[in-house]
């Protein structure tokens, strides 16, 4: 998931000067860009301006934010990913896999398999 929202962003690809810079260098100045496409929000926590998720502590370091917003950052992040998993469980509780849901599953895992949702819990016999 990180890796998805860091991709996601509009980065500029195209720094002048970064030609010879190893990928380590350059990622840190994409990851530096990205404060500019961010935002402090109500309660002093930084996220993104395209979803409103807070950054992943990487991204957040290469900013030099102080220890107390750093804190403040990853307990909204934990935060935000709990809410959204108990509603994912709640979501989920009275879901049926589809014909083609359960098509996938034999296909990835052999008909007969016993498939566990991680993060519901939720087992289906195949």
């Amino acid at each position: 998931m990180v890796c998805i929202t860091i991709c996601q962003m509009k980065t500029k690809t195209n720094i002048k000067g970064t030609e010879k810079m190893n990928w380590k260098e350059k990622d840190r100045i994409r990851k530096t860009e990205l404060k500019n496409e961010s935002h402090k929000d109500e309660n002093g926590v930084w996220r993104y301006n395209s979803n409103d998720h807070v950054p992943p502590s990487e991204v957040l370091e290469c900013w030099g934010l102080d220890k107390e917003t750093m804190e403040l950052c990853n307990q909204a992040r934990e935060n935000d990913t709990q809410k959204f998993l108990a509603k994912y469980r709640k979501q989920m509780e009275n879901h049926v896999p589809s014909d083609k849901e359960m098509f996938e599953m034999q296909a990835a895992f052999g008909k007969g398999a016993q498939v566990v949702n991680v993060l519901t819990g939720k087992k289906i016999q195949l």
